[in-house]
Parts: C-alpha cells; structure tokens; sequence
C-alpha cells in the first residue's frame, strides 16, 4: 500500500527515457482504478514472481544450498520509449531464466 502514497513523488524525480521497473502489479491496479497511467516519458518494466514474498525468500536461499531452486517469474512491458530498453531486457532475460 506504500506505492499508493508515493507514486507521484517518484514519477516527478524520473528523468526523460529512464526506466521503471516493478516487482508486482499493485501500481498498475492502482493508477487504473484511478483512471490514471505512467508518465509517457519513461519506459514501464514488470519482473513478477509468481508466488507471495516469504516463498521467494525461502526459494531463494534454498537455490543457493541446491544449485537452482526458484519461482517463475512473469515479465511483462508496459511501455517502451527507446531502443535502449530492448539492450536492457535481452540482458536481463538469460539473468532471469537460470
């Protein structure tokens, strides 16, 4: 709920082509509910887990004792202003996928 009550501040400190990027859905779901969008300045990334903070914790710790244990993670765009961005998320996506 603490996104609710900063979004606004954190949009006015984004400078032109920079990029957001979100761990949940909770922003999105706020700014439609509101009939609001992000600034069209900057480029809207999404990592998502696919399971509540305490699994991912514990999945996190226990892939470092068994070599590989995780959650799926849906990844989604929700703007693009640059080509740069394309370089970023081809980067991010082998990191993502082991």
């Amino acid at each position: 709920m603490h996104q609710a009550g900063v979004y606004e501040r954190v949009f006015s400190h984004m400078k032109p082509n920079s990029i957001l990027g979100l761990s949940h859905g909770f922003l999105i779901e706020h700014l439609q509910s509101k009939g609001l969008d992000f600034p069209k300045h900057i480029s809207v990334i999404a990592v998502c887990p696919e399971a509540e903070a305490h699994s991912v914790r514990r999945d996190y710790v226990l892939g470092q004792k068994i070599n590989g244990a995780g959650i799926n993670s849906s990844i989604a765009v929700h703007q693009v202003l640059s080509l740069s961005f394309s370089g970023l998320s081809q980067g991010m996506l082998p990191l993502i996928i082991q």
